[in-house]
């Protein structure tokens, strides 16, 4: 009886949600086209990664520390970050909470808003269950029920379906 109660609010969710996203509009720009990468964070080489976290991801910026000199705007950093690594997990939910923090929507230094941020993320790597999942966790932050149900339920689902591929070839 939950689960179909669940099911229900999910699906009136998902068909509340626009055909067209912000990021497809043009509003978000285009998450192909970067002057670095973009690469996929779940298969980007450790020199990749360190190129760019060494430099604009650094532990200052992941513990949201500004610094005057290295991170001053810690939301630009974020949006390098961002930009070569659509789909980096810990940068997607950082540029949230940042955003959280300083209560402003986009984060002074950056050039999207978060909601962007996320739609950039999806276009890029729609296959990334954990990009979806750190999307509902932002919204619940936010208090968007409805919206973080409807990433979370996607997320699951998109789980279920590879374990229920991959399952048959586990010997």
């Amino acid at each position: 009886m939950a689960y179909a109660l669940l099911r229900s609010v999910l699906v009136t969710a998902a068909c509340a949600l626009p055909a067209i996203s912000v990021a497809q509009s043009g509003v978000c720009g285009n998450p192909f086209q970067t002057g670095t990468g973009p690469w996929d964070y779940r298969t980007a080489s450790p020199s990749q990664r360190a190129l760019v976290e060494n430099r604009h991801f650094t532990a200052d910026v992941r513990a949201m520390r500004p610094r005057a000199g290295t991170t001053k705007h810690l939301a630009a950093d974020i949006g390098y970050t961002l930009r070569v690594f659509p789909n980096h997990h810990q940068a997607l939910m950082t540029m949230s909470d940042w955003a959280l923090k300083t209560r402003q929507n986009p984060p002074q230094g950056s050039e999207f808003t978060v909601e962007c941020w996320f739609e950039r993320a999806l276009i890029f790597a729609p296959d990334d269950a954990m990009v979806k999942t750190v999307y509902g966790t932002a919204l619940i932050k936010r208090g968007k029920a409805k919206e973080a149900i409807a990433q979370l339920e996607a997320a699951l689902q998109q789980v279920s379906v590879v374990t229920r591929f991959d399952a048959p070839m586990i010997t």
